[in-house]
């Protein structure tokens, strides 16, 4: 929060984040034992890995979140407590923080969901948004299932992208001082990291030598595809094996500080290519098989405007 907060509410704050930030320790310790448990056996019994990260990273977030911007901690707030949060310096006189601070503090009000904790995150951190948005999605995709059910159809891969994410968003937040990961993991989780980078770079090399050997098998005229102008979480790109026409996933943002200046970037985040099979969900995988991840979008400007009127 940008102004300074009342000692009470300060150390209430502190409170709800140092417990958050302990039991994400937590859970992360156990997630990333099992993590390596599952690589000694062959990578079975792999949910009870894929659960404890799960609930870690969505600890961890929460933990970022109160600790920046404690207010958006909660997704429902009462009008009296909102208000004070907002307006700690002026609010109503009327206003205390004490008939609160229990309920507060036990999370009797609820937080916000991964999803929305993903998203604040991401504004904090564009440059982090560009490498781990495709992994915060397939998190927040299997989050539920990993903690709740049997996952079905999860792959060893899979696991590692869980790993490789919790592993990554650890390291960070240790960095800015919000969590401090264990320093008995510290270097079997720096050994993971490399392993997911070199397993990476390997599988990609094989995904883009089949691609090549199916598309020299391709004959004939290839059909375009159009979208939606207005869709800013797709656009057609060509494959960069075969050249033919993908729909490729993303999602754009404005910049430029005024309508003059202003533009529109469209990021590649995954790709699937019907043609000579070449499927990437991996946006660091990009830069391997050639596709620029950057795009201009300023042309569909005016459909962006319309947009944004929309839903403001």
């Amino acid at each position: 929060m940008a102004h300074k907060l009342p000692r009470d509410l300060r150390l209430l704050r502190f409170q709800i984040e140092r417990n958050l930030a302990t039991s994400a320790n937590a859970y992360y310790r156990i997630g990333v034992v099992e993590y390596l448990n599952a690589e000694a056996r062959t990578w079975e019994n792999y949910q009870a890995a894929v659960g404890n990260l799960a609930i870690a990273i969505e600890l961890m977030l929460k933990a970022f979140v109160a600790r920046n911007c404690f207010r958006k901690l909660y997704a429902a707030l009462p009008n009296e407590l909102d208000i004070f949060l907002l307006q700690t310096d002026d609010a109503p006189a009327s206003i205390s923080l004490r008939p609160f601070e229990d309920a507060l503090r036990s999370f009797e009000l609820k937080t916000i969901d991964l999803g929305q904790a993903i998203s604040i995150y991401e504004i904090y951190f564009p440059e982090q948004k560009a490498e781990l948005h495709s992994y915060f999605g397939f998190l927040a995709t299997t989050r539920n299932i990993s903690v709740h059910a049997a996952l079905p159809d999860f792959q060893r891969f899979d696991l590692a992208r869980v790993s490789y994410l919790a592993i990554k968003l650890m390291k960070h937040l240790t960095g800015l001082k919000i969590l401090s990961e264990p320093a008995d993991l510290t270097v079997k989780t720096a050994a993971i990291l490399a392993g997911f980078d070199l397993e990476r770079v390997d599988r990609v090399t094989k995904l883009i030598e089949a691609a090549r050997a199916k598309a020299k098998k391709l004959r004939g005229k290839r059909q375009a595809l159009f979208i939606d102008p207005a869709d800013f979480d797709s656009l057609v790109l060509p494959c960069p094996i075969c050249e033919t026409d993908v729909i490729t996933s993303g999602y754009t943002e404005e910049s430029g500080t005024s309508e003059e200046d202003a533009a529109l970037t469209y990021t590649v985040t995954a790709f699937e290519c019907e043609h000579c099979g070449l499927q990437i969900s991996d946006a660091r995988d990009l830069r391997l098989v050639g596709m620029i991840e950057a795009r201009d979008r300023s042309d569909h400007w005016d459909y962006w405007s319309r947009l944004c009127a929309e839903n403001y």
